[in-house]
């Protein structure tokens, strides 16, 4: 497992994207600016914060690249 720190990007699992249907879901990116127990506080470009479980979330590298273990 790739562990989350402060400060990734982060972006949904493949498997929670694919259960949604809207494709926004696919396209998230956040940066995570805190973690609190199984839960990450993340912001997104637009300055929104969202609050999202760990386990259905994953790293995306500097290039975009998500990096998932599967």
């Amino acid at each position: 497992m790739l562990n989350i720190r402060v400060g990734d990007t982060v972006a949904f699992k493949r498997s929670v994207a694919q259960k949604c249907s809207s494709e926004e879901v696919g396209k998230f990116r956040g940066v995570v600016t805190g973690i609190a127990g199984d839960w990450l506080f993340m912001e997104e470009a637009t300055g929104r914060t969202r609050v999202m479980p760990i386990a259905s979330m994953c790293r995306v590298a500097a290039n975009g690249v998500i990096l998932e273990l599967v």
